[in-house]
C-alpha cells in the first residue's frame, strides 16, 4: 500500500511538472504572437461563480476554436470589456448567444450574480472554456509547484539569452 502511494504521488508530480513546463512554452509562444495555448488555468478570485467554483479553485480551460463550439451554459474565461473592470479575466457562465450578420456575442452572469453582465462577450476575447475545477488545497501546491519551475525556466532562458548575446558581435 505503502508503494502505490509513493508511486501515485511520483506520477502525480511528473504531470505537474509537465503541465508547469507545456504551460511556460505555450504562454512564451503566444507572447511572441502565435496561438493562444491549447490548455490554461486560472485561479479564482472572487465568489461570483459560487457555489459552482469556490474562490481559490484553480480552473483548467480548454482553447476554443470556433464560435459554434460554445454553447449556452458553457462556463468561459474571458477578458473582460466591461468599463469597470476592463482588462480582467473573467470566469462566468454563458446565459444566452446571440448571432447578428454571423458575429457571436455571449450573453454571461456569475452563478452568484442576480444580473447578466453589462457588456456582451466576442469570440476575440475568449480565452478558453472550463474542463474542471481543482481544489483550494491542491491547487496552492501545483501553483507553487509551477511558480517554482517557471521561475527556474526563466532563469535558464535568461542566461541561454545572455551566452547567445556575449557571442554575438551585434548588439543585443
Amino acid at each position: 500500500m505503502f508503494k502505490a502511494i509513493i508511486i501515485l504521488t511520483c506520477i502525480i508530480f511528473i504531470l505537474i511538472i509537465t503541465c508547469a513546463i507545456y504551460f511556460f512554452i505555450s504562454m512564451r509562444n503566444y507572447q511572441q504572437g502565435g496561438n493562444r495555448p491549447f490548455l490554461t488555468w486560472y485561479t479564482v478570485t472572487t465568489p461570483s461563480m459560487f457555489p459552482t467554483i469556490a474562490v481559490d479553485n484553480l480552473i483548467l480551460n480548454r482553447r476554443v476554436n470556433s464560435e459554434t463550439n460554445i454553447r449556452v451554459n458553457d462556463i468561459i474565461t474571458f477578458i473582460s470589456t466591461n468599463p469597470q473592470n476592463k482588462g480582467a479575466t473573467v470566469t462566468h457562465r454563458v446565459i444566452e448567444i446571440k448571432v447578428e450578420f454571423d458575429k457571436y456575442s455571449f450573453i454571461t452572469a456569475g452563478d452568484n450574480n442576480f444580473a447578466s453582465d453589462p457588456e456582451p462577450v466576442y469570440f476575440d476575447d475568449i480565452l478558453g472554456k472550463m474542463l474542471l475545477t481543482i481544489s483550494p488545497r491542491i491547487a496552492r501546491i501545483i501553483l507553487i509547484i509551477t511558480i517554482v519551475i517557471i521561475f527556474l525556466l526563466n532563469i535558464i532562458t535568461l542566461k541561454k539569452d545572455a551566452l547567445k548575446c556575449s557571442n554575438s558581435i551585434s548588439m543585443c
